[in-house]
């Protein structure tokens, strides 16, 4: 008879717990676990947090392959092909459709809006738009609101590409004296909207030369076009932060 009533007792025990573990369906937020932030949805269901992705990418090749020789001089070209990449994957891409962002020579397009005038340049596709954040990659934590990116098509003049060309305009600075030396502008940070309009990152451009060198001179100077960059990239749909969880 004890045995018996010891059951009984459990099993009520193991009901009482069982209803109290039950999330409300319409309750939704987060909550901190030992494998990172996880969240709950409408449906009371589990949903775990990506971590954010933070990386640099080195001598991307930004090559406009069609000999002009101009760009030594921060001019803009208009041959050659683009050099694309998905934040998704983390690394160049030949795909016409899954790219977020393209590279030729100075010039930065997105996979957002309309093509600009520029020969061999790819089709947007895409949802991918931009804003240079006048602040530095770590001050950047949120992405602006939407109102606020550009897509190509949108900017001025005979390219209008949203992140404009031409020194001091953009990203970069050029100086003709005495290496014609293209710099990344100190305090300027590319917010960029990916193409599925869906995922948002940070890139700081820290070096248009090979290998990245500390400063240009007579022996590296003509080792241009290969970007280095860091980026941050949310994989979460729809956050904006690039604050770590």
């Amino acid at each position: 008879m004890k045995s018996i009533f010891k059951t009984l007792i459990f099993i009520l025990s193991l009901s009482l717990l069982s209803s109290c573990s039950i999330v409300d369906d319409d309750f939704a937020g987060a909550f901190s676990t030992n494998s990172g932030t996880a969240a709950l949805s409408k449906s009371g269901a589990r949903r775990q947090t990506k971590a954010l992705v933070t990386a640099t990418i080195r001598n991307l090749n930004a090559d406009n392959d069609s000999g002009d020789t101009r760009s030594k001089k921060g001019r803009r070209i208009t041959g050659g092909s683009f050099t694309k990449f998905s934040f998704s994957k983390g690394k160049v891409t030949q795909s016409e459709t899954n790219w977020d962002i393209a590279f030729r020579d100075t010039t930065i397009i997105v996979n957002g809006g309309s093509t600009t005038g520029f020969d061999n340049e790819p089709s947007r596709n895409g949802n991918a738009a931009v804003v240079i954040v006048n602040d530095t990659f770590d001050n950047v934590t949120t992405a602006p609101t939407d109102s606020e990116f550009l897509q190509d098509g949108d900017g001025s003049g005979t390219h209008p590409t949203a992140i404009t060309t031409g020194s001091g305009n953009g990203w970069y600075t050029y100086d003709f004296w005495p290496w014609h030396e293209i710099s990344p502008i100190p305090g300027k940070t590319l917010v960029f909207r990916t193409r599925d309009g869906k995922h948002y990152a940070k890139v700081q451009i820290l070096s248009y030369y090979e290998d990245a060198p500390e400063t240009i001179g007579f022996s590296n100077f003509l080792t241009y076009r290969y970007y280095t960059f860091k980026y941050t990239y949310n994989p979460n749909i729809k956050s904006k932060t690039f604050n770590s969880q």
